[in-house]
């Protein structure tokens, strides 16, 4: 689960992403355990229920 994500801006629409994550050994972070990609669509929702749609407009999330 991903628990918190930092932007450096907001995105100007729902935009496709690519998450990558990568295991570490807790022992030892130089050995890898493991990388894969997911690819997803990241929705940008306010603090009112609005969305940004894929066109860029606010929209009512629910």
């Amino acid at each position: 689960m991903v628990q918190k994500l930092k932007l450096d801006e907001l995105p100007i629409k729902m935009s496709d992403v690519t998450v990558r994550f990568s295991a570490v050994n807790p022992a030892n972070e130089n050995i890898s355990a493991g990388i894969f990609t997911m690819d997803t669509v990241m929705h940008v929702v306010d603090y009112k229920g609005k969305m940004l749609d894929e066109n860029g407009n606010w929209i009512n999330a629910g």
